[in-house]
């Protein structure tokens, strides 16, 4: 009995071994890898994730009579902004999911443009968001200001597109007192950025904000945005300004 232990010993042994022998030699392959390689994969691997989420969501669409398009900022390569405790993008995706989960009105079909921590640019995003059609978009992001005791919620607009039942600078005031009312925080306040190049918002033909959760250079704040519990608080904060915004759109 005891020599049938010992051998069943040496086998485990020798399978962990092995195991551990092809791990070590795919970490080897990968290293070998050229900076270009890598971006070449992480492209195929974000254009595969991205075709699979909207294939997806075009079809899950039509349980719903109102959608709402959620942007979870940078991801992949691209982590956003970083502190001693977390990642930009990674809190971003986890706030979105959240509010999701959150969500308690059937009627409501909510849709990330990434699901998993790929690195989305932004006309990948935008063709998303206008194959899918959404009644409402938000881009969800955090701020990091140089001055490190900068805190407090900001929503972006863009005057571009008007809505006649819901402007996109309501919109924008609206979420704001929604989010801040749930967190109990700061309210920075709403910023026109029309004029902005890189604003991501322009050309969009439904009412849309962005929505800046906090600020990462705050120490406080900064360790506020990783926890679980606070970003359940902005999650629902987002949810009430689109249940608030559904109801104006509607009247």
């Amino acid at each position: 009995m005891k020599k049938h232990k010992k051998v069943l010993l040496v086998i485990l042994l020798l399978f962990f071994l092995a195991a551990a022998s092809v791990a070590g030699y795919m970490v080897y392959l990968e290293m070998q890898k050229t900076p270009d390689e890598i971006v070449e994969m992480e492209n195929q691997r974000t254009e595969l994730a991205y075709k699979e989420n909207l294939e997806q969501a075009l079809n899950a669409r039509r349980k719903y009579e109102f959608i709402v398009v959620l942007n979870p900022a940078h991801g992949g390569m691209d982590t956003g902004h970083e502190n001693a405790f977390g990642l930009e993008k990674d809190i971003t995706l986890s706030i979105c999911n959240k509010a999701i989960t959150s969500n308690t009105n059937p009627e409501i079909g909510i849709f990330l443009t990434r699901l998993d921590d790929i690195g989305m640019d932004q006309v990948m995003r935008l063709s998303f968001v206008e194959q899918l059609q959404p009644d409402l978009f938000i881009d969800v992001h955090v701020n990091k200001n140089a001055n490190v005791g900068a805190y407090g919620t900001s929503v972006s607009y863009d005057t571009t597109y008007f809505n006649r039942k819901l402007s996109n600078a309501e919109f924008a005031d609206a979420m704001e007192k929604s989010v801040v009312s749930s967190i109990e925080g700061f309210a920075v306040g709403i910023i026109d950025v029309t004029d902005k190049e890189d604003n991501l918002l322009r050309g969009l033909t439904m009412p849309s904000v962005s929505i800046a959760c906090g600020d990462m250079s705050n120490e406080k704040e900064g360790e506020l945005l990783t926890r679980d519990s606070y970003q359940t608080n902005l999650a629902n904060g987002i949810l009430d300004g689109i249940y608030l915004a559904k109801e104006k759109i509607e009247q």
